[in-house]
C-alpha cells in the first residue's frame, strides 16, 4: 500500500510539472507547434519572468528535411533536446532549457528553431512581464 501511494504521488508531481501552454503564432507565414509545455507554469495562461530560465519542450511537426536545427540564439539543438535529422511531416519533441529575453520592450517573446539557412522550423510568442 506504500508503495502505491509513493508511485501515486510521484505520478502526480510529474504529471503536475509540466503544463501546456497557450501561445501565439509569430505571424501567418511561420509554423506554429503542436503543443508547448514549461515546466514552471501552472495554467494554460502563463506568463513568463524576462531573464528567468524555464525548461520547456516543443512538439512540432517538421515543414520541411534538415541536418541542422538552430534555436533563436543561433545555438545548435541537434544532439542537444532534438534529435537529427528532420524530415518533413514527421512529428518531433525538442526539450531543453530556455531564458527568455525581449529587448524591444514588448509583453511577449518569441521562441523559434531554425535551420542553417534560417529558414523556419517553428516559431511561438509568449506573454512575459517586463
Amino acid at each position: 500500500m506504500i508503495r502505491i501511494s509513493a508511485l501515486v504521488l510521484v505520478l502526480a508531481s510529474i504529471a503536475h510539472a509540466a503544463t501546456w501552454v497557450d501561445y501565439k503564432p509569430c505571424d501567418n507565414t511561420k509554423p506554429t507547434p503542436q503543443l508547448v509545455q514549461i515546466d514552471a507554469c501552472e495554467s494554460h495562461d502563463c506568463t513568463l519572468t524576462r531573464g528567468t530560465p524555464y525548461y520547456m519542450s516543443v512538439d512540432f511537426v517538421a515543414p520541411f528535411d534538415t541536418d541542422k536545427v538552430f534555436n533563436i540564439t543561433q545555438k545548435p539543438v541537434c544532439g542537444n533536446g532534438l534529435v537529427c535529422p528532420l524530415y518533413q511531416g514527421s512529428y518531433y519533441s525538442y526539450a531543453g532549457m530556455w531564458t527568455p529575453m525581449n529587448f524591444t520592450g514588448s509583453s511577449m517573446t518569441q521562441f523559434s528553431l531554425v535551420d542553417e539557412k534560417h529558414n523556419t522550423l517553428v516559431c511561438f510568442n509568449l506573454p512575459m512581464s517586463k
